[in-house]
């Protein structure tokens, strides 16, 4: 079909031609004029050690640039024709040797700022891990380390700690704290305690701390 003008053929193929012909015509001609970004996901990951009473995040430390040696959430790239929630649940047990479901898992939001990762433009999915128990997390893939941080409240400052190593993330703050996470996952943490604490019942939250679905009770029980 010849068409004196790409606007006449833009718009036979957008409200003319039948759906089939549309979309080889947009693979063909139209597709290309876009870019794409890269997709990934990360996982914020909580857990409750019932023995320490304490409430637990898990980070990996990366073995592989960008970041290298840096701790950062689970995850990794969208493989073709993969959900993001399948991603998420690929990464986090290749990473970390944790199983989870998707019943586990809850959208937080998109992370999509250009300069996020210096690799290129990537757009994160990023995701909260509730569980009941604490597993046991095995590094693997790209994480050189996996470890089970402990998770504590100072007024809004939210403080991850392991050892001798300790940081802090300012929960009110819209900037970057510069503690020694990998890319943007700092605010990615932020967002997922703010969505933990605007959920009307968190889940496994009767089991980990009694017979109450009270925020108040769950934010008492991280202060120190």
């Amino acid at each position: 079909m010849k068409f004196n003008s790409k606007a006449e053929e833009k718009y036979y193929y957008e409200r003319v031609a039948p759906e089939a012909d549309f979309l080889e015509w947009y693979a063909n001609e139209d597709l290309p004029q876009y870019e794409k970004p890269s997709v990934t996901v990360d996982n914020v990951m909580l857990c409750y050690d019932k023995e320490a009473q304490q409430l637990k995040m898990l980070l990996i430390k990366r073995i592989a640039n960008p970041f290298r040696n840096c701790w950062a959430l689970p995850g990794g790239f969208v493989d073709k024709q993969e959900a993001t929630t399948a991603t998420c649940l690929r990464e986090t047990r290749e990473e970390t040797g944790i199983e989870l479901t998707k019943d586990a898992i809850y959208e937080i939001g998109s992370f999509s700022q250009p300069n996020r990762d210096p690799r290129g433009w990537t757009i994160t999915i990023s995701y909260l891990a509730l569980l009941p128990t604490m597993p046991t997390a095995t590094a693997g893939d790209d994480a050189k380390e996996a470890q089970w941080f402990d998770v504590s409240l100072q007024g809004e400052q939210l403080l991850l700690s392991l050892n001798e190593q300790k940081m802090t993330i300012d929960l009110t703050s819209t900037k970057s704290d510069k503690t020694p996470l990998a890319f943007d996952h700092e605010a990615i943490i932020r967002s997922g305690f703010k969505k933990l604490f605007l959920m009307e019942k968190p889940p496994h939250l009767e089991t980990l701390f009694g017979k109450t679905h009270s925020l108040e009770v769950l934010k008492n029980k991280l202060k120190k």
